[in-house]
């Protein structure tokens, strides 16, 4: 499976919005299944979807980010803090967070 389009986050309100965070969801589910046929590590299924509450979806999505990075080995970037309301806030969690998965899917290629 490939990378899910989850390179930019849409607005809030957009409609959008919810189809972005079910593949980005799933983008973390593919990569927690990645992980426990690379090396036999059961990861957390944090439950980040659907996004009911934006401050606890912040926790568990960067507790998600910190256990994958931790099981490959790689670096992991803050993901904790989001202003959707800050356009700028908002693409720059994007990029953090797209190139965090696109790091995770390359450790795991073949898989």
């Amino acid at each position: 499976m490939g990378l899910a389009n989850i390179k930019e986050i849409p607005k809030h309100d957009d409609p959008e919005k919810s189809v972005f965070d079910f593949h980005h969801y799933n983008d973390h589910l593919a990569i927690v299944q990645g992980i426990k046929a690379l090396n036999g590590q059961k990861l957390t299924a944090y439950a980040i979807h659907p996004v009911e509450d934006h401050e606890q979806f912040l926790v568990l999505h960067q507790a998600f980010h910190d256990d994958m990075a931790k099981a490959l080995g790689i670096a992991t970037t803050d993901l904790g803090t989001l202003d959707h309301k800050d356009e700028g806030a908002r693409r720059e969690w994007s990029h953090r967070n797209y190139t965090a998965h696109l790091a995770a899917r390359q450790f795991l290629a073949g898989i």
